[in-house]
């Protein structure tokens, strides 16, 4: 599973979570977007290792979700086979007024 760590830092550092904002500390961190909402300033879909993030809202203040994906492994070596994924999903929100 990947360390959100530093994108949690950057995001709480934001004075307010906006679509292009949150971009800029995805960019920052490594992460790969795709742009699947040609309205919006900003891509949307974004991706790193085995992880998934969505910029989700119209603005001026957005959602972000993480999507991580991990395995419980009991044993030295996964078998990706057998083993079951676990989905942990994270979504942060700005509250106040806009």
């Amino acid at each position: 599973m990947i360390d959100l760590s530093a994108e949690m830092s950057r995001l709480s550092d934001l004075g307010q979570l906006t679509g292009q904002a949150v971009e800029s500390v995805l960019v920052g961190c490594g992460w790969v977007g795709e742009r699947r909402n040609p309205v919006k300033g900003w891509a949307t879909t974004w991706s790193r290792d085995d992880a998934a993030a969505w910029i989700q809202g119209d603005g001026p203040s957005v959602e972000v979700e993480f999507t991580l994906w991990y395995r419980e492994v009991e044993q030295e070596r996964a078998d990706l086979d057998t083993d079951t994924p676990v989905q942990l999903v994270v979504v942060l929100r700005a509250y106040g007024t806009d």
